[in-house]
Formats: C-alpha cells, sequence, structure tokens
C-alpha cells in the first residue's frame, strides 16, 4: 500500500523550537508516511536541513544479500528541499514569488498533507493554497501580534492570520492560552482548531556531579558559584535575554555567589556582551553560544530562567519541568498551563526587569522552596503521545 504524502514547510532552518518540532515530527512519522520537508530563508543557518540530512544518511544500508552488494536500500528517507523565496523578514517580491513557489510544490508532489510551520509560513502558505487544492494544517508557535510590535504591525497580523486562517483546514494549537486567542481574538471556528502541546523525549540524563564537571570545561568560573542559573535559547529579542542582564544588574550585590550561564546563538549576541560588559557583570553571566544536547546538562543547574517576550510552548521550559530542575519564566504564550506561580515555578510579567530581579533573588535565598516547586510541575507528554496525536489529524485529512 502507498503511503499517504506529507509535506512539511517552514520559514528558516537556524535551530529552535519550530524546528525541532518539525524534525520530531517527520522522524517519528517517516515510517508511516512519506516525508519531505521544504525550508526557507536560503542563505540563512542550515541547521534542520543538516540534521534531516544526517538521519537520512542514517537510514540508507546496504543490503544484506551478498549477490546484491552493488544495491542500497532506502528506509524512511526524508527529502529536504530548500525553498528560495520564502524569507522571514516582509519583502514583497520574494513574498509574492514564494506562494508561486510554493504552489508549484504543491501540484508537483501532490501531498494528502501540507503542514505550514511558523507565521510567515502559514500565511504564504495558506496563500499558495489557492493556486493548487492540497489539505493545509498549520501549528503556531506563538502568535506572531504577540510579539513587541507597533499597535499597526499587530493589528496587520491579527487581520492576516484571521484572513488567511480561512484556507487552513485544522490549526494546531500548543496550549489552551493559545486556543483562546485563536477562537476570541481571530474569531476561528471551533471545528478547526485542535490542542496537541508539545511532546519531549529528554536526551540520557546525566548526574549533576558529571554535568557540572563538563560545564567547567565551557565555563570555568562556576567553579566558584554557590548558585547556578540556566537559559537556554536563541540570542533573539523575542527571548528577552536584555531584560534578565537588566534584572541580574539590578541585584548584583544580593546575587554575587551566582552564576548565569546563556546557551545559544544569535543575531543579539553583540549587544548582549556590550550590555554585560557595560554593566561589569562579565564575572556573572556568561554566553556560552551551542552546546548540543544541552538538556543534558539541567541536573547541573539551580533554577532555569525563561524572560521571553513571545512564546508558544518552549521546549525549553518542557525539558527543565522533566528533569526537576526549578523554572522562574514570563506569562507568555502557553507557559502559564506549564507553571503555576509560586506553586510549580515562578511566573514574571514579560520585560519587567523589577519583578524578574525579584524572583531571582527569591530563588537564591529559597531554594528548598524552589525545589518543592519543581516536585510539583507536571510531566510533560512523551513525545509518542504527540507524534500519535498528529497522526490521528493526518488520516482524518487525508481519507
Amino acid at each position: 500500500m502507498e503511503k499517504k504524502k506529507i509535506l512539511y514547510v517552514i520559514t528558516q532552518g537556524e535551530w529552535g523550537g519550530a524546528q525541532r518540532y518539525v524534525f520530531d515530527l517527520a522522524n517519528g512519522l517517516a515510517d508511516q508516511f512519506d516525508i519531505t520537508v521544504a525550508v526557507g530563508e536560503p542563505g540563512g543557518r542550515r541547521e534542520l536541513q543538516e540534521r534531516l540530512a544526517n538521519k537520512s544518511r542514517k537510514q540508507v544500508e546496504p543490503q544484506r544479500n551478498p549477490a546484491r552488494a552493488g544495491e542500497i536500500k532506502k528506509s524512511n528517507v526524508i527529502e529536504v528541499i530548500q525553498l528560495q523565496h520564502l524569507v522571514r523578514r516582509i519583502s514583497p517580491y520574494h513574498d509574492i514569488l514564494a506562494v508561486f513557489e510554493l504552489a508549484q510544490l504543491y501540484k508537483k508532489l501532490q501531498p494528502d498533507v501540507v503542514h505550514l510551520n511558523s507565521s510567515k509560513a502559514g500565511i504564504i502558505g495558506s496563500l499558495a493554497k489557492l493556486l493548487s487544492n492540497v489539505k493545509i494544517v498549520y501549528t503556531v508557535h506563538g502568535w506572531v501580534f504577540n510579539e513587541s510590535l507597533s499597535p499597526f504591525k499587530k493589528k496587520f497580523y491579527q487581520w492576516l492570520e484571521k484572513l488567511t486562517a480561512a484556507w487552513k483546514d485544522q490549526l494546531i494549537l500548543l496550549s489552551s492560552q493559545e486556543h483562546a486567542v485563536a477562537r476570541e481574538v481571530l474569531m476561528i471556528p471551533e471545528k478547526k482548531l485542535t490542542t496537541i502541546p508539545h511532546g519531549v523525549s529528554l536526551p540520557n540524563q546525566i548526574s549533576r556531579e558529571k554535568a557540572h564537571e563538563e560545564l567547567s570545561y565551557i565555563v570555568p568560573a562556576i567553579a566558584r558559584a554557590n548558585y547556578l542559573f540556566c537559559t537556554i535559547a536563541n540570542y533573539y529579542p523575542t527571548k528577552g535575554l536584555d531584560t534578565l542582564v537588566k534584572a541580574v544588574a539590578q541585584k548584583k550585590q544580593e546575587l554575587t555567589n551566582a552564576c548565569f550561564l546563556i546557551i545559544g546563538e544569535g543575531q543579539e549576541r553583540a549587544r548582549l556582551k556590550s550590555m554585560i560588559a557595560e554593566k561589569g557583570l562579565d564575572e556573572i553571566i556568561f554566553l556560552t553560544g551551542t552546546v548540543q544536547e544541552a538538556a543534558r546538562l539541567l541536573p547541573a543547574f539551580d533554577v532555569f530562567v525563561l524572560p521571553s517576550r513571545k512564546e508558544g510552548l518552549p521546549y525549553a521550559v518542557l525539558e527543565a519541568l522533566a528533569a526537576k530542575v526549578p523554572v522562574i519564566a514570563t506569562r507568555v504564550g502557553g507557559i502559564p498551563s506549564l507553571i503555576e506561580n509560586k506553586k510549580s515555578g515562578l511566573l514574571v510579567e514579560p520585560d519587567s526587569v523589577g519583578e524578574l530581579a525579584d524572583a531571582l533573588v527569591y530563588a537564591v535565598e529559597h531554594s528548598d522552596e524552589m525545589n518543592t516547586f519543581a516536585k510539583n510541575a507536571p510531566a510533560p507528554i512523551p513525545l509518542a503521545q504527540m507524534v500519535a496525536q498528529t497522526t490521528s489529524l493526518y488520516h482524518s485529512l487525508a481519507q
């Protein structure tokens, strides 16, 4: 029996939550579906493409039959396509061409389901449906109009999301909060909405001592710290890392025996580095760069901090909760569905330097209470459950 075809479309390949989501689904479903992943931003980082290619190479094995030794057997290979006109920034020229590029791809591949990821892909990919009749699924990785934008841009993006929802067959929301926005703000019919939270599968955890030892090679200064804070995030404006730097500066005296490791990479590195130097925090806050499988090092940390301005349902918080590391995070996106303030973690308002500063000091002064919060936090759903629920949705559309 021929496999159903799934086409994933995502705006860029630089590794983040949406890219991990596509990677997890593509690999989890490759034995059941014929999978193609189309990625935009041709001049950007290609981490998703490289990881998918590496995974596919591992799945190509020589035949065991000596008589057919010259042949290879392709098992569940995922095809990766680089789109030339789907770009993250607003560009009327590329955006119009991207609509036609995707419409042509739909006609060529004839997928049973097209699964769009990220706001730009969601809008462009929905418009392309007007030129090619396909079933569209769109996962909302945080509503773009909840970012720090001008009132005009917020209204414009709301209008675009509402307009293009008419051509989407199903929207996947990652939390009840995002679901409520779809219904109450965008007025999208309930029958088009499905809530499927991110599922996680943690890498093999190591002991606190081993994790601390590995981290000391990256940041030797942690040896003198009595308290370790961790943030795992791309260095993007939406992650609010500048708010974290300001909060640490505000309570510098109370946090002199703490260390903050910000694990990730991105466009804000130079600005963050400059802020850290200006505020005299070079021996307290460290930008580590990318660390592969950073989640396995979570046991080394006393608290995980995510000061985001906009989120969907962040994997980093899910992994911290799964590892039973206390969490301080902002009330954005689906985070309040994971954490109840002073019951399973600490929640602060986005961009509130004072609230975040107070929460950091509270964590240091109430470590036993913070550990109790971590024990109270609900466990994230397993990756296999997310894959199974998404599979059911595909089958319902592809009948």
